[in-house]
């Protein structure tokens, strides 16, 4: 596994803390866990932290990994509507937010950006 992380409860949301480099499988199983987690703590808001997650996934990766993750989101949970906000750094991150875009074409409410207040804020989250 390149990626590593750690799950973590807080009051009102999910955390996930994640290091390491890009792997198309690894970040799947990253964002599933993350849904997972959330549906068992009942929250509706998850935050995953990839700034320490290194590489450039291509178009095809970014598109991949958004589609298989928003299609793992609507078979788990049901009628409960969670929030993603993922943070990470240039290039995991594209400028034009391709994955972003794909995820909420599907309807997966996500933000991607590379700043965490950004992320905090669509969350409606206290720093």
């Amino acid at each position: 596994m390149k990626i590593c992380y750690e799950v973590k409860k807080a009051a009102d949301h999910t955390r996930v803390d994640a290091a390491g480099e890009f792997d198309l499988a690894d970040a799947r199983q990253v964002l599933a866990a993350a849904i997972e987690a959330a549906l068992s703590h009942q929250h509706r808001k998850i935050l995953v932290d990839c700034r320490q997650v290194t590489g450039a996934p291509n178009t095809l990766q970014r598109f991949e990994l958004a589609e298989s993750v928003t299609r793992f989101y609507h078979q788990e949970r049901g009628a409960v509507v969670i929030r993603v906000a993922i943070v990470g750094v240039e290039p995991l991150v594209d400028r034009d937010r391709f994955g972003q875009t794909v995820a909420q074409n599907r309807g997966l409410p996500v933000k991607v950006t590379t700043r965490m207040e950004e992320a905090l804020s669509w969350l409606e989250i206290a720093g």
